[in-house]
This record gives structure tokens, C-alpha cells and sequence, in this order.
């Protein structure tokens, strides 16, 4: 299934579980990181961990495995090009 094909509306009701489920353990995360201090990423695998069990359910496994390969994906890359680029501005012309 290509990425464009992901986004239609057919396809993301489908996720819409998942998703949800995922955008609410990244904003649970970020929101302990800011108010109790602490490494944003082990929240969030601390809640991913506790939510494991969701990952069975039929109605959320579409939208987790999307999040988990197509999103997760992204994210890395996304974060591996911030990195790249602070360090070349660390060199200067």
C-alpha cells in the first residue's frame, strides 16, 4: 500500500483508533516531561508499555502498526535531519 493511499479517508478512519490512541501517549508524555522534568522518550515508552495490550485489539491495530512503521519512520528521519543540520551550523563557514 503506498503512502498516498494511507491518507484517504477510507484508510484513515480505519487508523483513526490507533492514531488517537498514539496521539494521546505522545501528549501524556510531553506533558509529564514539562511538568515533573524527566526524559520526554521514556515516558512515552513507560505509557507505550502499559498500553501494550491495546495493540491486540482489532480496531486499533491498523492505526498502531501505521504509527509504529509509517509515522515512526518519519519521525526518525525528521530527527536525524534536525541533528545533521545543527551540527553543520557547529562548524560554520
Amino acid at each position: 500500500m503506498s503512502i498516498a493511499s494511507r491518507w484517504h479517508p477510507k484508510e484513515l478512519r480505519r487508523n483513526w483508533p490507533g492514531i488517537a490512541l498514539a496521539v494521546v501517549i505522545a501528549l501524556a508524555a510531553s506533558y509529564l516531561s514539562a511538568s515533573y522534568g524527566g526524559p520526554q522518550l521514556l515516558y512515552a515508552l513507560f505509557f507505550g508499555m502499559t498500553f501494550h495490550f491495546l495493540s491486540k485489539e482489532p480496531a486499533c491495530r491498523p492505526g498502531i502498526e501505521f504509527c509504529s512503521k509509517t509515522l515512526l519512520r518519519i519521525g526518525v528521519a525528521l530527527l536525524g535531519a534536525r541533528i545533521t543540520l545543527d551540527q553543520v551550523l557547529e562548524l560554520g563557514p
